[in-house]
This record gives C-alpha cells, structure tokens and sequence, in this order.
C-alpha cells in the first residue's frame, strides 16, 4: 500500500451541490413520472419503480442528516425536513443514528445499545425469565421481524408524539416540535394530496411500496452489522475497528447501485460520515491497493445467512441464532 492514510483518501471526497442537486430532482421527477405511468406500467413495475424511490429518498435524508449531501448546512436541514415528510420519518432519527455510529459493537454498552438489530448477547437472553425469553424469540424470529417491525416502528413509534427519543443524551438542540407529531400531520397532507391527485389504485400500491422499502431498509441495516467475523469489543472498543471490521461490504445489483447511493460500501460511510453516499462507490475503488484488506465483503448468501443471526454469542465471539444458542446450551 502507497504511504497515503486512510484518513488522507477519504477526506478527498466531499459534498458535491451539482451532484447532489441532480440526484434529488432526479428523484422526484422518477416518483411523479411512475404516478403518470400508472395505466401503462404493470402493478409489480410501478411498485418497484416507488421501491427504489423510497429507498433513494431514506438514503438522501440519511445523508442531509450526516450534514454530507449538500455543501451547505441549511441546505441539508431544508432537505432533511423535506425528506423526513417524504419518507414519513421523523427528523430526530439521525440523532439515533449518530448513537449508533458511535457505540455500534461496543459491548460495554447495554443490551440493544450496542447493535440495533440484535439486542442480546447469548448469556443476557438465557439469563432472561422464561416469559421475557419466549418473547424476545419470538418478536426476533426473522419471518416476524423483518415483516412487522417496520410497521411497528414507521406506523406506530413514529406516530405517538410521546414515545421521544432522549435528546439529552446526544446534546441535540433541534426543537421538538419538529417531532412524530409534525412528522405525522405533514406527512398525511402529503399522502392525502397524492390520493386525491391520481386515486385510490395508484395511492395503494404507492403505499405497498412505502411498506416494502421500509422492510428492505430494515434487512439491508441488519445484515451491515450482523455477519461473522465481525468486530464487537467489550474492552478496548474503537471507531476504526467498528469501522473497518464491524461494517460491512454489502453486494448489490449493479444496475441497482445509483439508488442505494452507496450504503453497502458500509466500511467507509461508518469511518466518516462526511463522505456523501454518491462518492462512497469512488472511494472503495479508487483507494490504494490494500487499502481494503480487514474489510468483510459480503456475498448474497452471506447476507441471507446472516438473516437468522438473532444473538452474539460472546464467548465464541460470533453472531448465532436461536437454535445454535441452544444447541450450545445443551452442550454446555
């Protein structure tokens, strides 16, 4: 490898107003487009077409959150508010997100702190009572998980004005009426004017698709983090091993890549967060020869796998599932 740094490469890539002015008009001329289509496309293209919008728009507001899409701070919070309607995310998500970029694999945290997908480790779900065992098993169970969970979280937390994050925590000083409450009365006049504008059909399946990318986010989030090996650290935690060893490179489609802006090249994006998700491919290539070497590349059915893992088993140092928990349990 060339005498060049990690930090030295990546901070060659920052904010791009023309690049990222394009990305988001792009983007909604393809939403209203797919609404005009509607009687020409069939149901499965048009709610495909919303899919990748939604995906496109979370990953834009991701960014504008990090204060890396625009140059300009303003700009980014105007987006970022514009988004959050859009997306029928609240602002204060990317006070939760900057959480997790700051403790993701640290096990020195409490139990759901450290990852946001798998909560426990193997010894903290056996020391659970029976009851709360059978439930956290149950509501981690993949098939439930990744079906009802972002229903729970985007139509019901996101909704109840008094389920807050806890500001305090993070210092954030964004005023709280820019909350679930707005979120939720903005984002229905949002929803209502797409209904009366092009009916009930199109608003529908427009809905589905909202639904679908919110589940695909949520599976694309999981398995960023939850893969073996993997770097989890009780002791003598640090940002670059989270970032490097615990981070992920996810594969995608290629033809999909300009919507997902980016996120699966997860390595760089949780070493700084200054990198706008429409460099990001950029900066993996174009980064000197092992530069790259610690990173875990994974494959379809690496992230498939990694699906079931619903535990870490902390004295193997790996992710598990249930049944592998238990199996060890019986050895034991």
């Amino acid at each position: 490898m060339t005498g060049v740094t990690l930090s030295e490469h990546v901070n060659k890539y920052r904010s791009n107003n023309v690049i990222a002015t394009r990305r988001l008009v792009l983007l909604f001329v393809q939403q209203i487009g797919t609404f005009l289509l509607y009687d020409y496309l069939p149901v499965p293209l048009f709610v495909f077409s919303h899919v990748l919008c939604f995906l496109q728009a979370f990953l834009i507001f991701h960014d504008c959150g990090h204060g890396s899409f625009f140059t300009n701070p303003q700009a980014n919070r105007a987006c970022e508010y514009l988004l959050s309607f859009y997306t029928a995310t609240p602002v204060d998500w990317s006070v939760r997100h900057d959480i997790h970029h700051g403790r993701s694999g640290n096990l020195s945290k409490a139990p759901s702190e450290w990852n946001d997908t798998v909560w426990l480790t193997k010894n903290q779900f056996f020391e659970l009572p029976e009851g709360q065992r059978k439930l956290y098993e149950f509501i981690r169970r993949p098939w439930v998980f990744f079906t009802v969970a972002p229903f729970l979280l985007w139509e019901v937390q996101y909704r109840i004005p008094w389920i807050q994050l806890n500001l305090a925590e993070s210092g954030d000083d964004r005023p709280e009426v820019f909350n679930s409450l707005v979120n939720t009365t903005f984002s229905a006049i949002g929803m209502y004017i797409l209904y009366t504008a092009f009916g009930w059909n199109p608003f529908f399946w427009y809905c589905i698709a909202l639904y679908i990318s919110q589940s695909l986010g949520l599976l694309l989030f999981h398995t960023q983090h939850s893969f073996n090996p993997s770097y989890n650290a009780k002791e003598g935690w640090n940002r670059k091993d989270s970032a490097i060893r615990g981070s992920s490179l996810q594969t995608i489609p290629s033809v999909l890549k300009y919507w997902f802006m980016g996120i699966e090249y997860h390595h760089i994006h949780h070493y700084t967060t200054k990198v706008p998700g429409y460099f990001l491919q950029q900066c993996h290539e174009e980064a000197p020869e092992g530069m790259w070497s610690d990173i875990n590349h994974l494959s379809y059915s690496d992230m498939w796998n990694g699906l079931k893992y619903t535990l870490y088993d902390d004295e193997k140092e790996k992710f598990i599932s249930f049944e592998e928990a238990y199996a060890s349990r019986k050895q034991a």
